[in-house]
This record gives C-alpha cells, sequence and structure tokens, in this order.
C-alpha cells in the first residue's frame, strides 16, 4: 500500500490472531481486573484465615482456661510458687498450726502454675500486672524470642475469699473463688489482628474443707538404679484420717529425666506402689524422685509431698558389650579359640567404680577341632558351653521344674532333659460342697448342721475350709454353707395350759384345803417358769379353794 504517493508502506498493528490495538488494550485491562480481583481475593482469604486461626485459639484456650480455674488440686500445688504468698497465707496450714490470714471480698493475684515444671518456673496464668502471653496458635508466647507483635492474647488470673454465709469476717475462709481473663492484645496492624475479638473471663469457686493430709507409711532411705537394673517398684502404706475420703496422687516425678516415676494405687487397699525406670544413657549419679499424696476432700491443706534419694550405680562395659553392675564378678577369656590341645582359663574380672579389674577381653572360649552340640529345641551350643534344660515343658502346681545343666563336649550334650523352658502350672480352684466355686488359697466357713438348739453357738458345729490346689480341706461332714439357732421351745403346763419361753403361772400342790389354812402358804404354791420347753418346779393344780366350815 502506498500513503500519500510515497510510495511509503503504512501497516497496521495487529495481532498474530488479527486483533487490532483496541482489542489488545481491552483484553489487558480485563486482564489487568481479573489479576486485582485475584490479589483481592488471595488477601481476604489471607485475612479469614488469620481470623478464624485466632477465634478458635481464643476458643481452645477459653476451654483450657476453664479446665485450669476448676482443678482444685493445681490450686493448692500453685500456692507453693513463690509468688502465690498471699494465697499461701490465705489458705493457711493446719497442720503446721498456721491460722489463714484472708482479706476477704478483695480481688488478690494468682499464678497458676504448671504441674510439671519442678522449678515453679513455667506458670499458665498470672496477674494482669504480669499477665501470660500467648501466640494466635494458643501456644506460649515469648516476646523477648517472638517479637511483642506475634503475641496475641494475654490472660491474667485472680482469686478472692469469701467468709461462710457471706459474713463480712471469719477465721478460715469457705470458698476460694478463681477468676481469669482472657484478652486479644490488639494492633494498628490489620495483617496481624484482622479483628477484634471479644474478651472471655470467669469464675470458679473452690469450698474448702480444713482436713489434715494423709498418713504416709515408712519411706525406703533411698533408692539405687542401674543401666542393669533399670527398673525397680516399691510399695508404700498411705492411709487417711477420715475414711470417707479416697487417696490421691496429685504429684509424682523425678528431678531429672532420666528417671521414669509412676505412682499407682496397688490391689492391696491402702497401699502405693512406686515404680522408677531408668531412661536415658547418660544420667547423673544422684537425683530425687518426688511425689504428692492427697485426698479427696477440698483443698487447702490435704496433701504432702515426700522425697526420696534415688543414686545411680556405676557399671561396667565388658569387651563383648554387656553392662555389669558395680561389685559384679564376671568371668573373661584371654582367646576366643584355642587349639584343641589347650584349655580355656577363664580369668576373673571384678567391676569396681566403673573399671573392670584383671584381663580377658572374650565371654566365651572355644577350642577349636572338638564339634559342637545341638540342642534338643535346634539351638547350636558350642563345646565347652553349657545350657540350662527341663525335663518338661509344665508341671503341676505345687511342684518345682526339674533343670540340670547340660554341656556339649565335642559334640556330645551331657544330660537328658529336652526342654529350654519350663512353666509351672497355676493353682486349680475348688468347689464347695454346695456348689459355689473358692479360688486357691481362699477360706469359706462350712457347718455340719443348717441349725443348733437354743442356748447353742453355731461355732460349735462350724469350721473354716480352706482350698489348696483343687482340693478342699476339712472333713466332709461340714457341708452346710449355712446354720441359725432355732427359737425356744413353748411349755405345756399339767392342766394343759400354753406357756411361752420365759413365761410363769402359779401352781398349787392342791386344789382344796382345809378350813383355815391359805393356798398361798409356804410349800402349798410355786410360780413355775417355762425355759426352752420345761417347766420348772412340779404343783400341778391350776387352782386352790378352801372348804366351808
Amino acid at each position: 500500500m502506498t500513503v500519500n504517493g510515497l510510495g511509503v508502506k503504512r501497516f497496521c498493528l495487529r495481532s498474530q490472531r488479527g486483533v487490532g490495538i483496541m482489542e489488545a488494550l481491552v483484553v489487558t485491562v480485563i486482564v489487568a481486573l481479573a489479576g486485582m480481583a485475584f490479589l483481592t481475593l488471595v488477601e481476604n482469604q489471607n485475612i479469614f484465615v488469620k481470623r478464624t486461626r485466632q477465634t478458635n485459639a481464643r476458643d481452645q484456650l477459653n476451654f483450657f482456661l476453664q479446665g485450669l480455674i476448676r482443678d482444685r488440686s493445681l490450686l493448692l500445688f500453685s500456692a507453693q510458687h513463690p509468688s502465690n504468698k498471699v494465697l499461701r497465707d490465705c489458705l493457711g496450714d493446719l497442720e503446721r498450726k498456721i491460722e489463714p490470714k484472708c482479706e476477704f471480698g478483695k480481688l488478690q493475684p494468682l499464678y497458676l502454675v504448671d504441674l510439671t515444671d519442678p522449678k515453679f518456673e513455667k506458670v499458665w496464668t498470672a496477674p494482669a500486672e504480669t499477665p501470660v502471653l500467648y501466640d494466635e496458635y494458643g501456644q506460649g508466647c515469648d516476646p523477648k524470642i517472638e517479637g511483642i507483635e506475634r503475641c496475641r492474647f494475654e490472660v491474667s488470673s485472680t482469686f478472692q475469699a469469701s467468709c461462710p454465709k457471706n459474713a463480712e469476717t471469719c477465721k478460715r475462709p469457705d470458698r476460694i473463688v478463681v477468676n481469669f481473663n482472657l484478652k486479644q492484645i490488639s494492633s494498628p496492624n490489620k495483617a496481624i489482628t484482622p479483628v477484634t475479638l471479644r474478651s472471655t473471663s470467669m469464675s470458679f469457686a473452690h469450698g474448702l474443707i480444713y482436713n489434715s493430709a494423709p498418713l504416709v507409711g515408712e519411706l525406703p532411705a533411698e533408692l539405687h538404679l542401674s543401666q542393669v537394673t533399670n527398673s525397680r517398684s516399691v510399695e508404700v502404706a498411705v492411709s487417711n484420717e477420715n475414711p470417707d475420703q479416697k487417696l490421691l496422687w496429685a504429684l509424682c516425678e523425678s528431678s531429672d529425666r532420666a528417671v521414669l516415676i509412676q505412682c499407682l494405687p496397688t490391689s492391696n487397699s491402702g497401699k502405693m506402689a512406686i515404680t522408677l525406670r531408668l531412661s536415658s544413657w547418660e544420667v547423673p549419679h544422684a537425683l530425687k524422685i518426688r511425689f504428692q499424696v492427697a485426698n479427696s476432700g477440698p483443698a487447702p491443706n490435704a496433701s504432702k509431698v515426700f522425697e526420696i534419694p534415688v543414686f545411680i550405680d556405676s557399671i561396667c562395659l565388658t569387651p563383648w558389650g554387656d553392662f555389669v553392675e558395680d561389685g559384679a564378678t564376671l568371668l573373661a577369656y584371654d582367646f576366643m579359640l584355642v587349639n584343641a590341645s589347650d584349655q580355656c582359663s577363664p580369668n576373673a574380672r571384678t567391676c569396681k567404680a566403673g573399671v573392670l579389674s584383671n584381663k580377658g577381653n572374650f565371654k566365651t572360649c572355644a577350642q577349636r577341632q572338638p564339634a559342637n552340640c545341638s540342642s534338643p529345641w535346634a539351638e547350636l551350643i558350642l563345646h565347652g558351653q553349657s545350657r540350662v534344660a527341663f525335663a518338661a515343658v509344665n508341671v503341676p502346681f505345687g511342684n518345682q521344674c526339674s533343670q540340670e545343666t547340660r554341656v556339649c563336649s565335642d559334640g556330645v550334650l551331657t544330660g537328658t532333659n529336652q526342654f529350654n523352658t519350663c512353666v509351672i502350672a497355676p493353682p486349680l480352684n475348688c468347689k464347695t460342697p454346695w456348689g459355689s466355686d473358692l479360688a486357691h488359697g481362699m477360706s469359706v466357713v462350712a457347718y455340719s448342721f443348717a441349725a443348733v438348739p437354743f442356748n447353742r453357738d453355731c461355732g460349735a458345729v462350724q469350721q473354716n475350709r480352706t482350698c489348696n490346689n483343687g482340693s478342699l480341706t476339712g472333713t466332709p461332714e461340714f457341708s452346710l454353707p449355712n446354720c441359725v439357732v432355732q427359737p425356744p421351745r413353748r411349755c405345756v403346763t399339767p392342766w394343759g395350759q400354753d406357756l411361752a419361753h420365759g413365761g410363769s403361772v402359779d401352781a398349787y400342790y392342791l386344789s382344796i384345803v382345809n378350813f383355815g389354812q391359805s393356798c398361798r402358804s409356804a410349800g402349798a404354791y410355786e410360780t413355775r417358769v417355762c425355759n426352752d420347753g420345761t417347766l420348772s418346779g412340779s404343783f400341778t393344780q391350776a387352782n386352790c379353794t378352801m372348804r366351808g366350815p
């Protein structure tokens, strides 16, 4: 195409598909608007996510804090925190003759501490002057590490003591009301705080009964563990002065994570089993365990904390990788294999302060030429080694597993026992003569008569029968589960009158006496008494009259 006759070619700007400039501009604007809409959607989505996350964190914290202030044991434990002096003074300690000192009706500062922290350095809540901070995920937040802008919530707590029946003054509080307040930390940066959340608060009252802590029996002076004997259990007798209250284990911990501790009630009433287990290879040589026993009565003064020293004894590591306790002696060899003409000579090595005495780098020694053995249970036994073998896999209760040591000597295994394990069967239960089941070792009272006469005792016809591995002790005639004493029998007078036991009636010697004589004179009448069917006396007349003149 030529323009103005100058022969200059003019080209129209086209897209590859023939779209003009205007069309391209329209498309560009649409794409830009779509991009802006997408960015706005992403930003709104981010705000929605932050808002949801913070709302969930607030609700989770609120639920968690409600559980904290309802926990009476936690309140009692928190009183030990150094900063909770006002709470300690208000609770008092009657066991130490310390009476409570409270400002009733006044809000006081309160720290609720983490039970797992024996140093009282971690708290869940604190007073409003120094609240505990949490991030938008509901986790603890340290502004020194994460920056204050990351801490989204603050939690504060107080307590208030009240007198019985809302009296203005009293000697001891009847309630401790615990309060918490959960508040969002506001920020002008909407990217951090998309929306202002409503603060939440709650109060919970703990009733107080001034009771005594449980009584704990004699404790071990110390406990010992090692990497060989890495667990141990002891039983401690625990009882309550008030039998209506149950025992609670409020605290059970060790001073070092290398030793795990568990406190559980045993099947024996009034006893607690404390189990220790070594959980680390690198442990201090001395630490302590601590446990706290409480009763089910409301706080305060319902618990005691006890400590027992725990010592981790030194051990030795053998050249073949076994651990040996301090003071133990083992046998070691200079060579693992010797010629058939040589003997395996053991050396005694004793563990002392972590060092094995003497020498010998091998746990076992065998001669080269002699053949090995195969046990009846298909285990390869080297020449010169031995195994404990049993005559039977199972033996009845009350018997012992018969065992022998079988030694391999040049392919020949001494002894005859065929099994590497043996189990003693559990004892059998019994059937009582009246058909009930009775466990081994248990006893029942059996009677030879179901009834005994009046004034007799069923104890004279009873026998304790004990189950011993399926056999019931005692004699067969004692085969009844119960015995009763029969009621007393009635009497019949000579003239046919029915008379109850203990009753009495007047009887006369004669029914008619001469004129001038008395029917009630001495020897003329008597009182006859009924005693279990037997009528005392001998007179037989029910009535007596005097003849006329």
